[in-house]
């Protein structure tokens, strides 16, 4: 009982304030940031899905000086019913929930071979996880597809798309550009690397459209052929060609909970993994940050700290004492109750 009230006051603690849950690094530390991939799935079909280039990606922080670690992966929580909805009757059941998830140990029977990216410090990182528990509240929803402007090629789509994916590779992306913009440098040793790209060409703006419209049924029936491509294994191709058969070039796409259509061009749908450049630096007062009035730039979370550490030792100590209050409490019931069985003992021999 003890365990688990301790570790639920740990995971209030870490709800509040993903930043509280890591380790504060000393600024001065010199800090090593690699890009992990795991084949997508491992844990239930093993290597499987690597032959397609389907990663899951996540990023991980090494302190060379202390060898403490730190891995950060954006996760969907249901990531197949977050691309494709089921069909329930004339509604659609979406479960694309998602969530940032930390990690403080390296597991190598998962992740491949990490490969290192850039060099930071302490201090960086310490900045840096004032930003992360920030892309849980911006992007609380798993999409797994971009929205590209046709004219534009690959990286200027990646870097100004019409909408952005939400995917761990996303995640990964936008994470490199934060620590480069904190001031994390590009490691001497780093070679161009692949990474997922996953999107929707259109030549014309998406239109939102409500669900409940005239295009229901239209809705309904493209996401059940993605469900049909899917149960048969279909190749990805093989879905696009059927899906291009029944409806063109109108497709249809939800971001932010939203649905719009979309006009595809001679591009289509494309999965394709390929050689990107990392994104550029952005000015530091455009990065939101977590809980902004105590966690500055300087990655000084304050008095949070000490309200945590607070919190902590005062259930430690009332845990420990917790025999001797409950036994002294018996104690004290025990007492009167035999004071009350007495007096009606005495009540009784005097009747």
């Amino acid at each position: 009982l003890n365990t688990l009230l301790l570790s639920f006051l740990l995971l209030l603690l870490c709800s509040f304030d993903l930043s509280l849950c890591a380790t504060k690094w000393s600024p001065n530390a010199q800090v090593s940031v690699y890009l992990l991939n795991s084949p997508l799935f491992k844990k239930q079909y093993g290597d499987l899905l690597r032959n397609v280039n389907a990663f899951h990606s996540g990023i991980y922080f090494k302190n060379e000086d202390t060898k403490e670690e730190l891995i950060l992966d954006y996760n969907g929580l249901d990531v197949l019913h977050a691309v494709f909805p089921i069909v329930n009757g004339k509604s659609l059941e979406v479960h694309d929930e998602a969530v940032v998830q930390i990690h403080t140990k390296l597991d190598l029977t998962y992740w491949d071979e990490p490969i290192l990216i850039l060099q930071s410090s302490g201090q960086i990182v310490n900045d840096f996880l004032c930003w992360a528990p920030t892309y849980n509240s911006t992007n609380s929803r798993y999409e797994l597809f971009a929205v590209w402007d046709h004219t534009k090629s690959r990286q200027e789509s990646l870097d100004d798309p019409i909408f952005s994916g939400s995917s761990c590779i996303d995640y990964v992306w936008k994470s490199i550009q934060v620590l480069r913009s904190l001031g994390a440098t590009v490691a001497s040793q780093y070679k161009a690397t692949h990474r997922d790209l996953i999107f929707f060409s259109v030549d014309q703006p998406p239109q939102r459209i409500d669900f409940s419209g005239p295009e229901q049924d239209r809705i309904l029936k493209f996401y059940e052929t993605f469900q049909l491509g899917l149960v048969k294994n279909h190749t990805w191709d093989e879905v696009v060609d059927h899906l291009m058969l029944l409806f063109g070039n109108d497709w249809y796409t939800r971001h932010d909970g939203h649905y719009f259509k979309i006009h595809l061009s001679a591009e289509r749908a494309k999965f394709v993994f390929d050689y990107m450049v990392f994104p550029s630096p952005v000015p530091l007062d455009t990065l939101p940050r977590a809980n902004s009035a105590e966690c500055q730039i300087s990655g000084d979370y304050g008095w949070l700290w000490f309200v945590g550490v607070l919190m902590f030792f005062g259930l430690i100590v009332l845990l420990v004492s917790a025999p001797i209050w409950i036994g002294a409490l018996g104690v004290i019931m025990w007492k009167v109750y035999t004071k009350k069985r007495r007096q009606h003992t005495e009540f009784s021999d005097f009747q």
